[in-house]
């Protein structure tokens, strides 16, 4: 009975050493450096919306630097506005982003000064030519 107790004792600890060394960690124990995050949002911008000469449009351009010819050749750029307390693209609310190098235009049929506007840009940094080379960049596993 005593080599039993002995025995039980010892797996124990075994067993206790394996999870502690097996566990989850916080610490980046991967080879691999990491980077800081690359996409990038604005502030929120209140609207100030200027009729369009002779016409029943208004607009509002907003400039943005770091709208670089790499961020429209191959980036997302995403457009909020903030009405009511919720969030919803700015196009759900009839207020269309154009884009061109350092520059947001907004183009809208009613004025939509006073509202919040957000930008965020997001680096496009692997080009993707079809759905198998998703698979084989990623290597996503199918289970």
């Amino acid at each position: 009975m005593r080599k039993l107790k002995i025995f039980f004792l010892v797996a124990f600890a075994i067993g206790l050493v394996s999870i502690g060394g097996s566990g989850c960690s916080k610490s980046n124990n991967n080879s691999t450096p990491s980077s800081s995050d690359s996409v990038l949002y604005s502030p929120w911008i209140t609207l100030k919306m200027t009729p369009d000469a002779g016409d029943t449009t208004f607009e509002q351009n907003i400039a943005v630097k770091s709208l670089t010819q790499s961020i429209l050749d191959k980036g997302t750029i995403m457009c909020y506005l903030q009405y009511q307390g919720q969030v919803n693209y700015s196009s759900d609310l009839g207020v269309y982003p154009t884009f061109t190098l350092g520059n947001i235009n907004l183009f809208t049929g009613l004025d939509a000064t006073g509202l919040q506007f957000r930008y965020v840009i997001i680096p496009g940094k692997t080009a993707v030519t079809d759905y198998k080379t998703i698979i084989k960049k990623y290597n996503i596993p199918i289970q």
